[in-house]
């Protein structure tokens, strides 16, 4: 009987040893998806999640360089290239985000978040409203829920003087929030 305790206590104390050496992992995303890849680094969503982790910490290079190694793997994803897109976005180089977007729509049309980062792009950084409605617009088809899509309509639609379209959007995006 002695002896079965000793070994319940043994079991009882490994497990909270483990346990709390696990926390350690689970701290953040960042912490998490390192570990997940350490263990699986030919994976190409636990590489893709530590990028999105990256993304989320502002390391738009360590990110960059991830979504990259993600897409040797899964070269046609439209999800990899977006996010490429947005790393891009992030270390300021508009020309690649945008041919990694167009890249993610040639893969899948139906990817709502590329159009609407194609649109932000021409918005605010090309300046160039109508080819920025064109693609919020897309978003908006695709994802008419998204709250942001019709935020970015709405600031568009009162720079090209369209202030009735962009009371409509602005109304919207605040219904959905």
């Amino acid at each position: 009987m002695q002896m079965k305790k000793y070994l319940t206590a043994v079991v009882l104390l490994t497990f909270i040893i483990l346990s709390f050496l696990r926390n350690a992992v689970w701290k953040d995303e960042w912490t998490l998806y390192a570990d997940i890849t350490s263990k699986a680094p030919n994976k190409p969503r636990s590489i893709t999640n530590l990028g999105r982790a990256a993304l989320e910490r502002k390391d738009f290079a360590a990110a960059l360089a991830l979504f990259l190694r993600a897409r040797d793997i899964y070269p046609y994803h439209s999800a990899i290239s977006v996010n490429l897109g947005i790393a891009y976005v992030g270390l300021g180089q508009w020309t690649p985000a945008k041919q990694r977007f167009e890249e993610a729509i040639a893969f899948d049309a139906s990817e709502s978040v590329a159009y609407y980062n194609l649109g932000l792009l021409y918005y605010k950084i090309f300046k160039d409203n109508g080819q920025a409605l064109v693609y919020l617009l897309k978003a908006r088809d695709l994802n008419p829920n998204d709250p942001e899509v019709h935020l970015s309509l709405g600031l568009v639609y009162r720079e090209l003087g369209k202030h009735d379209l962009a009371q409509k959007e602005f109304i919207l995006q605040k219904t959905l929030r």
